[in-house]
């Protein structure tokens, strides 16, 4: 039995001084004073924004409380009359109710904050954690002022760059994507619940306002976009809108021209928003050959003032980028890069763009790439890779933050749409898994988006877009080859809806060091990436070719439905056919061996479904089916590397520079046949 005096046997009383209560598990005495305010307060008390303003109303009779909540530390608080109406002073009695709480909560989500990167909040109802958004967006204390003696205290990150200050005139001040701006105080009452932004009430969405929401890794809310069009962020724990967020993008450029009989969208002529498509990856992202003789295709600019590079080449270097140029293919020596993808991707886009709406949108490119890197890296190196936090990774955000500046200083914004990731024959080198790999590309342009948004403050998610490789050594199983990076690549596009294959790339020629396209293949593969590109950012979606469904005829026959309408090549003029025997590009396996696909032909003329028929009824226990994964040689390509005849049923384009009719090429795939 406890000891002591109970609370039932304390005497009865009709005044009181102090009430004990409870405080974050702890016990605590509170004037009974405080309490009257907080009820006071909650019922609608009056209150001053100064105790000046307080001062010069003596109207109110003696006893009454008030409140002043906008003034210096220390003075606001809540006041008491002592003295008659129109007589008297007020007294400070004590601080703004819950104004500890309020600290105490402040305090502890600059605890769980991660100040290198990104924290937000667990769900839109729970609106816990904090999102401070400091890498990547510090500036010059001087965007503030440029007199040293202003700052009464500031702080800086380990670059000697501003992160958070106070100045003389008691204005605090944060960077915040990309600019010093003053700071927003934002928390939520504890006591009603309600979010308060600079000292007044706050409406927040619930949950079913919001028409699309951008989570975190960890689930939590990062930004969202209400059916009604307004734009939400994570600020210091809460929920504000963007366009209140003290420095926050609050005015992106969101207009879209639209053709209703394409569906396709395009940038708004004179769109003061700089769209930046970046390309990553290996050697091949950066369109390098190891053929001395191999020059540059695209050497003169074909979209001059709108298709433009970060820099002086679209190509990465050392070089700081200060300015952006006119998009031209730029060599860089015998044994690196000399046609990008870049040039053919900007002109299949901005011809497709004039085309549909009579003006070009202003873009711009850049590949951020390295040779020889796995996504993991090496043991072997202690900077290898391309993982965050890898110097590749890191070299990514270098040209971004740079490009961001030279779009500031041009009095625009800048925005990334696109990554574009070329990546994959070091992995099958290292023997990446196929789940690893794909699972490695999903967290790559998960980690790419988080840190490209710090930096630009770009209200949307970045998309990724990947091509297939086309050369691999192993794994074989007779006839056909199991690419485990290939396919990872495919199943990639299933684990985040931000991740899309273009489709393989073994269409061109080779340039001959059994490694490498050739500068004209590089150009075609810009030309096949801007086409899906403008179909899935700026039309209703894109889908490369590739089977969805398979089922059996006869125990000979079976069929392949694919994701388009197909055409099968019957001679070599595009694809070397003649190697790969009558499946063109189609094997079979049964768990024993291979069994001979003696015909393949389109059900119907133009369709989408080929119908495949086998030399005999396979005897084994298994059924896979393997398409475009025979190699016949040594390296990638048209005429040696895993291929088939099965292209789209018309070409999406013709390249001008050499009138060459461009198709899709079927995916790399193997599955079990059901």
């Amino acid at each position: 039995m406890a000891s002591g005096v109970q609370t039932t046997g304390v005497p009865v009383g009709a005044v009181l001084d102090e009430v004990l209560g409870n405080r974050a598990g702890s016990t605590t005495r509170v004037p009974f004073d405080v309490i009257a305010a907080t009820i006071w307060q909650k019922l609608g008390g009056v209150a001053f924004e100064t105790l000046a303003e307080l001062q010069a109303d003596l109207s109110p009779k003696d006893g009454t409380l008030a409140s002043v909540w906008g003034d210096a530390d220390g003075v606001n608080g809540i006041y008491r009359k002592d003295g008659a109406a129109d007589a008297g002073d007020w007294t400070r009695i004590g601080d703004l109710p819950m104004t500890a709480a309020q600290a105490a909560a402040i305090a502890a989500a600059k605890d769980r904050a991660n100040h290198s990167g990104t924290q937000a909040i667990s769900t839109i109802s729970g609106l816990e954690g904090a999102l401070t958004g400091l890498e990547g967006s510090i500036s010059d204390i001087q965007q503030v002022t440029s007199d040293d003696d202003y700052w009464i205290d500031y702080s800086v990150d380990a670059d000697d760059r501003f992160v958070e200050g106070v100045g003389n005139d008691g204005r605090r001040w944060r960077a915040l994507n990309g600019t010093v701006t003053e700071l927003v105080e934002v928390y939520r009452d504890p006591l009603s619940g309600e979010v308060v932004l600079d000292g007044v009430p706050y409406p927040v969405p619930d949950i079913g306002d919001f028409q699309t929401v951008d989570h975190d890794a960890d689930g939590r809310f990062v930004f969202g976009r209400t059916f009604s069009g307004e734009q939400y962020m994570a600020l210091n724990g809460q929920i504000v809108r963007v366009s209140d967020a003290g420095g926050a993008p609050s005015d992106w450029d969101r207009d879209l021209s639209y053709n209703p009989v394409t569906g396709l969208h395009s940038p708004a002529d004179g769109s003061a928003t700089d769209r930046m498509i970046l390309v990553v990856g290996q050697s091949l992202a950066n369109g390098s050959t190891s053929v001395a003789s191999d020059q540059p295709i695209t050497t003169v600019a074909e979209h001059p003032g709108y298709a433009l590079m970060a820099g002086a080449q679209p190509w990465n270097s050392s070089d700081a980028v200060t300015e952006f140029q006119d998009l031209r293919e730029v060599r860089q020596g015998d044994g690196a890069a000399k046609e990008t993808v870049c040039s053919g991707m900007a002109d299949r886009m901005m011809r497709e763009f004039e085309s549909q709406f009579g003006y070009k949108p202003r873009l711009i490119f850049k590949t951020v790439a390295r040779g020889g890197q796995a996504y993991y890296g090496s043991q072997t190196s202690a900077t290898g890779g391309l993982k965050r936090g890898s110097e590749g990774y890191s070299e990514v955000l270098r040209v971004l933050r740079q490009s961001k500046a030279v779009s500031t200083a041009e009095g625009r914004q800048l925005a990334v749409v696109a990554v574009v990731i070329i990546h994959g024959e070091q992995d099958h080198s290292e023997d990446t898994t196929r789940e690893n790999y794909a699972r490695a590309l999903a967290n790559w342009i998960g980690d790419l988006s988080d840190d490209i948004r710090l930096i630009t403050g770009q209200p949307d998610r970045v998309k990724g877009y990947l091509t297939q490789v086309s050369r691999w050594d192993d794994d074989a199983e007779t006839q056909g080859v199991v690419s485990r990076i290939a396919n990872a690549q495919l199943d990639a596009q299933a684990l985040t809806p931000d991740l899309r294959m273009v489709g393989p790339i073994y269409f061109g020629d080779q340039s001959g060091d059994n490694s490498h396209p050739a500068p004209r293949t590089y150009r075609q593969m810009g030309q096949m990436i801007g086409d899906a590109l403008l179909a899935d950012l700026w039309g209703a979606y894109w889908t490369a070719l590739y089977v969805v469904d398979g089922w059996w005829v006869s125990d000979t026959v079976f069929r392949l439905k694919f994701t388009r309408p197909l055409a099968v090549e019957d001679t070599d003029d595009l694809v070397n056919v003649s190697d790969l025997g009558a499946g063109k590009g189609i094997d079979f396996y049964d768990g024993t061996g291979p069994v001979e696909v003696t015909s393949i032909s389109a059900v119907v003329a133009g369709g989408d479904t080929l119908e495949v028929t086998l030399a005999a009824a396979p005897a084994g226990p298994r059924a896979r089916v393997q398409v475009a994964s025979r190699q016949t040689g040594t390296g990638p390509g048209r005429l040696t590397g895993g291929r088939s005849g099965i292209r789209s049923a018309a070409p999406f384009t013709t390249d001008p520079s050499d009138n060459q009719a461009l198709y899709h090429w079927a995916c790399t795939q193997t599955f079990d046949l059901k």
